[in-house]
């Protein structure tokens, strides 16, 4: 019989939980639950051996409270969460979003597996904890094999990567932000508007538009909120929020 993953809840999701959760073009806008919820029908595709932003905002009934947040990607598929496979921690009472650069292995398996979210007020909890306060969330991530990378393209990446380690990471910027009363939103993305793509979502993750990157994107048939900004290069994932007042 195939093993199945350790349990972990919280006893009481009532004043902090895990409110938002975005990772490759998987989101989750989640509220309070009652200590743990299974979201693994929700997946997240992405390509072995390139870093993506894990995304993860904390939710608060009234105070902010400093909590724990781990991560955990079970990467050798064993139903395991072992303490190498915990992919990003830290502690915050923030309720903005907290992003996370998370590297997939190259030679990683491919395939589904498990993604375990936990947020502890307090103090860290391992992966199978069982706490008093806070919350915890199970994804799906498919890994799927990076077969674009031919010998040309891995030749141009190592000048581009060169090229950005002599400068800085690419910062994506939006502006106005908020859009205030914008028709269209200019982007601000270093060299890289190329051959990039764009994904524009709401935070419940459904796909408002899409398309090829380019200096200005219309926004005229949004309505007022919050949405994300993501782009896609051949090596990364970059997500900005931006709002659009009434």
């Amino acid at each position: 019989a195939s093993k199945t993953y350790c349990k972990s809840e919280a006893r009481n999701s009532e004043y902090e939980w895990i409110d938002f959760v975005s990772y490759g073009e998987m989101n989750n806008q989640s509220g309070s639950s009652s200590g743990y919820s299974d979201f693994t029908n929700k997946k997240a595709t992405i390509l072995a051996g390139t870093t993506n932003d894990l995304i993860i905002r904390g939710g608060f009934s009234g105070d902010h409270y400093t909590e724990y947040y781990n991560v955990w990607i079970d990467y050798n598929q064993n139903n395991e969460f072992e303490a190498e496979e915990k992919v990003a921690s830290t502690s915050s009472s923030s309720n903005k979003n907290l992003v996370f650069n998370i590297t997939t292995p190259r030679d990683v398996f491919l395939g589904e597996t498990r993604m375990r979210i936990s947020l502890k007020y307090y103090q860290p909890a391992t992966a199978c904890a069982f706490f008093n306060d806070g919350e915890v969330e199970d994804y799906t991530v498919n890994i799927i094999e990076n077969s674009s990378r031919n010998t040309d393209e891995i030749v141009k990446d190592k000048i581009i990567s060169n090229n950005i380690t002599s400068h800085k990471k690419a910062e994506l910027s939006i502006y106005p932000n908020p859009t205030y009363n914008a028709s269209s939103i200019s982007i601000n993305f270093d060299n890289y508007l190329k051959n990039a793509t764009y994904i524009i979502s709401n935070p419940s993750g459904n796909v408002i538009k899409q398309n090829n990157l380019s200096k200005t994107i219309n926004i005229e048939e949004l309505s007022s909120g919050w949405y994300f900004l993501h782009v896609f290069t051949n090596k990364s994932q970059f997500t900005k929020s931006f709002f659009v007042p009434n």
